[in-house]
């Protein structure tokens, strides 16, 4: 039985080694493993610059040794990702000026991008138009676009986003925003939005969320606001992503309300908290009997829940609210 058991455990780790293996690639990085999965030979950075090899401190010290993040690939001074760094593979340099820059390690299967329009979802998947790479670059105040290679007049560290389309001073979304955006060339302002197009044919119907917010979706008859439903929100989400070991948010509490509201701007969505809470008054209205505002009261606190899941509110979000009886 025990030469059994050891013979398991031996398939077990080869399984797990061969597995490791095949997910590799020697020629480029997935998007979806952030080029952690790359095991090819590039050796140089995107400026040119030679890379440092893994198990030596010169010039640059570091603690990404092959030792602390074993099964990383850290071999000789080939481009990995060990640690996840948004913009995929990376080394250190040889340079003495320079610790550390990306990898020009192509990607395997590039997602499509646009130039007419950005995608806020896909699949029901935020994208927050990542894949625009259109021309615009003004901001939605009528600002010109700052050049994302210039420092003037606002210093910033986006340089080093090889896959981000950072081209001239068009309007990109590098870091996860909301949608599009740029640095100004406006010394007063340093960075706006931008009023890119949407390409979503339609809202999406399951959309993806970073974190649970049943717990603030009860509300007395009285208080449902889109303002004050927003600020509840607001607070449990910054209260959720300040946990020990919560995930990121991209997009931030925006993309939130687009996901629980099923729309594609922040415009739609808080336009959509408003009708939210008119269909939820205006269920406790007919509940109540009279609509005498001591019986809704009494109804008690108005349940929201199905519309978070999808229920009543979106069904009939198209018709025309009635008259609200006084």
């Amino acid at each position: 039985e025990k030469q059994i058991t050891q013979m398991k455990m031996k398939f077990l780790a080869f399984f797990t080694f061969f597995v490791g293996i095949s997910s590799a690639s020697t020629e480029c990085g997935s998007e979806e493993e952030k080029q952690a999965d790359y095991r090819g030979a590039i050796a140089l950075t995107r400026s040119g610059l030679e890379c440092q090899r893994w198990d030596s401190q010169t010039p640059q010290r570091h603690n990404r040794t092959p030792e602390i993040y074993p099964n990383k690939g850290l071999d000789e001074n080939y481009c990995r990702n060990p640690d996840n760094e948004p913009g995929g593979a990376w080394c250190y340099t040889t340079d003495s000026n320079t610790r550390w820059e990306y990898c020009a390690v192509p990607m395997c299967d590039p997602p499509p991008t646009y130039t007419d329009c950005g995608s806020q979802w896909v699949d029901n998947a935020w994208v927050g138009q990542e894949d625009y790479r259109g021309t615009i670059a003004k901001t939605v105040s009528g600002r010109t676009c700052q050049k994302w290679d210039s420092q003037t007049p606002h210093s910033h560290s986006f340089q080093n986003y090889p896959y981000a389309g950072l081209d001239e001073n068009y309007c990109r979304n590098p870091d996860g925003e909301h949608q599009s955006w740029c640095y100004t060339t406006d010394e007063n302002e340093r960075w706006e939005f931008c009023d890119v197009p949407v390409c979503d044919a339609a809202p999406p119907s399951a959309p993806t969320f970073c974190y649970d917010y049943t717990g603030v979706l009860e509300l007395g008859p009285k208080e449902c606001t889109a303002t004050k439903l927003y600020h509840k929100l607001k607070a449990v989400y910054n209260t959720k992503r300040k946990e020990p070991g919560a995930a990121s948010c991209p997009g931030g509490i925006q993309r939130e309300l687009m996901a629980l509201t099923r729309t594609t701007s922040v415009d739609e969505a808080h336009a959509a908290l408003q009708n939210l809470c008119d269909y939820a008054l205006e269920e406790a209205d007919d509940e109540a009997g009279d609509g005498d505002w001591i019986n809704l009261e009494q109804e008690g606190a108005i349940d929201l829940q199905e519309f978070w899941d999808g229920g009543g509110f979106f069904e009939r979000r198209n018709r025309e609210l009635p008259a609200r009886r006084k």
